[in-house]
């Protein structure tokens, strides 16, 4: 995701990937909190750039900006809520390893097909499922393409899956995954070992048996190739109407550290 080639703009962002996916341009307001000018600079950057639709994560603890924003046509999609974890006193296992009647390790591409079944149906309250004018099946498709890629091109660092050997499931059968990634600094560059910072953007359990606790194992071995790998440091993203994930990390001892509004405008008809 990078900016406009010739438009460069510190407020706002032109989503290479997601507009390429969807066939629309798609664009991403920057600042969390406006004001009247930096909303109007946004609405003429979207004018110039012949923008679909641009994404903007409000600062849900700023109500000038949620009127603003609702006030030029921005419709909510989303309530996000984004933790953190210290993992510096983090003990590793090693991995893969087992937990009860499921296998977790790492990745690989015969896995893809089943974990493309299982994200379809994984994600229900993201601003792209809730947005009606992103088309179901394409949504899906979305998610598919993403954890297929972060298996296949590294989109994200690291994916691991949980393979169960459950009384209802297959015996061998992929049934959860969990993705991270590393998080640049400023210049691009990954800090040195022990200092690094992540990310974990994706997790999902297959319909039927979740609540047998391989989502929170899942995190668990996830932060122990993190630490391993020189992580000290790790974010995770929920939405508030996903209340079974925030109780698990929670649970895990993330904190919670920002509330956000994640609003979609539509420029075309």
């Amino acid at each position: 995701m990078t900016s406009l080639p010739g438009n460069e703009n510190d407020l706002c962002t032109f989503l290479n990937w997601d507009s390429d996916f969807f066939g629309l341009r798609i664009g991403r307001l920057n600042d969390q909190r406006l004001d009247n000018v930096q909303m109007h600079a946004a609405l003429n950057w979207c004018r110039e750039n012949t923008i679909d639709c641009l994404f903007f994560m409000a600062d849900a603890g700023d109500p000038a900006t949620i009127r603003l924003a609702e006030e030029h046509g921005f419709r909510l999609c989303e309530v996000r809520l984004t933790y953190e974890r210290d993992l510096s006193a983090w003990q590793p296992q090693p991995l893969p390893r087992q937990y009860g009647d499921v296998l977790i390790r790492q990745a690989t591409v015969q896995d893809v097909p089943a974990l493309q079944e299982i994200i379809k149906k994984a994600y229900t309250t993201t601003h792209y499922v809730t947005d009606p004018f992103f088309p179901e099946k394409k949504v899906e498709e979305f998610y598919a393409t993403w954890i297929k890629n972060s298996i296949m091109e590294g989109f994200d660092d690291m994916v691991l899956v949980a393979e169960a050997q459950f009384e209802d499931s297959t015996p061998g059968e992929v049934i959860a995954f969990i993705t991270a990634r590393f998080i640049a600094e400023a210049d691009g560059s990954q800090a040195a070992a022990g200092q690094r910072k992540s990310h974990i953007p994706l997790i999902g359990v297959k319909a039927g048996l979740r609540k047998k606790g391989v989502g929170m194992e899942l995190i668990r071995a996830m932060f122990d190739w993190l630490v391993q790998n020189g992580a000290c440091h790790t974010i995770g993203v929920c939405q508030a109407a996903n209340p079974p994930v925030r109780r698990i990390i929670e649970r895990l001892g993330f904190l919670s550290i920002s509330a956000h509004l994640y609003y979609h405008k539509w420029f075309q008809p």
